[in-house]
């Protein structure tokens, strides 16, 4: 009897055809979400930006759990649903008993990312004014960056609001072969690029935003952030180098000070402490200098004071 072969399917197919019959349902509760946290919800477009892939991007964040886990204020209910639905509940201007029953239908590794693009939509609603321009920032920064207030909290809306006046000025100058930024290019350098994006944006970025946002290095830095930062979040020469071609080498110095100024001021009480304080003999001198800088300041407090004093009482003895 003559046997048909059997039609074998890879294992990794059916993977990738499971993922694309529930990655809609899915971007439809992160969707939902965003949207219904948001003020101004009924002028937002059917599909929110970013939404239809967030919850793998997110997931792939390594203080989502932390940063849930402090939302909810308990972190043994990370996996509780109805704790989570509540949650988002606390956050609706309106109940919606229907996104409740959706986000209790979710599996709980997803919940995570529910409390995150929860906890950030709230913020950018309460953050930047009235339901229209709530609606524009969620319309412009899509669940990307719903997802970076969600991580970082109330700072990075502050810089959303400070970005999104320069995106909207007439002074924000693009490089020849780049585009315009968005604000969802903003939220998808933070919550793609991981603890690295944020720790260089933090130290690189931010406390020179001025510069980086005059010579058109911001364009450059948001359409390709990935250039500038290495994995410990420090610049690199191809970003030093972008930056000179757009900004001018001032601020490239600035910034490759930045990144060096900590451990060159390390390295140089290091190397003091070991040249004066180590040197057996030789070193007698920094000894008491030290010492005197102790006894200096244990002076300028009352306790210490009493302290250090306190061998010489017997002097006021009769």
């Amino acid at each position: 009897m003559k046997q048909f072969p059997r039609n074998r399917v890879p294992l990794r197919l059916l993977f990738v055809a499971l993922f694309s019959l529930l990655a809609p349902l899915e971007a439809g509760v992160w969707d939902d979400v965003v949207r219904t946290v948001s003020k101004g919800s009924d002028s937002l477009p059917d599909r929110i930006p970013g939404a239809d892939d967030i919850g793998i991007r997110l997931e792939r964040h390594p203080g989502i759990g932390q940063v849930a886990a402090k939302e909810l204020g308990d972190a043994s209910k990370l996996s509780d649903a109805r704790a989570v639905s509540r949650l988002i509940d606390s956050y609706l201007v309106a109940p919606s008993p229907d996104l409740l029953k959706r986000i209790e239908s979710l599996d709980p590794a997803q919940l995570r990312q529910v409390i995150v693009l929860g906890k950030g939509a709230k913020r950018i609603a309460d953050g930047v004014g009235d339901a229209s321009t709530s609606a524009r920032f969620v319309r412009e920064g899509g669940a990307d960056l719903a997802a970076a207030v969600g991580l970082h909290g109330d700072e990075v809306v502050d810089d959303a609001i400070r970005l999104d006046a320069l995106l909207r000025s007439e002074g924000l100058k693009i490089p020849a072969g780049y585009r315009k930024p968005t604000l969802q290019d903003f939220g998808r350098m933070i919550v793609d690029g991981g603890e690295a994006s944020w720790r260089f944006y933090t130290t690189y970025v931010r406390p020179n935003w001025k510069e980086w946002a005059v010579g058109g290095a911001i364009v450059v830095y948001l359409v390709n952030p990935e250039l500038f930062y290495d994995a410990a979040g420090k610049l690199t020469e191809a970003g030093a180098e972008a930056i000179t071609r757009t900004a001018g080498e001032g601020l490239a110095g600035i910034l490759r000070g930045a990144g060096g100024g900590s451990e060159i001021a390390g390295e140089a009480i290091s190397t003091t402490f070991k040249e004066h304080l180590l040197n057996g003999w030789a070193s007698i001198p920094s000894y008491f200098g030290l010492l005197l800088l102790i006894l200096v300041a244990g002076f300028c407090f009352r306790k210490t004071r009493q302290q250090i004093l306190r061998p010489f009482r017997w002097l006021n003895r009769e």
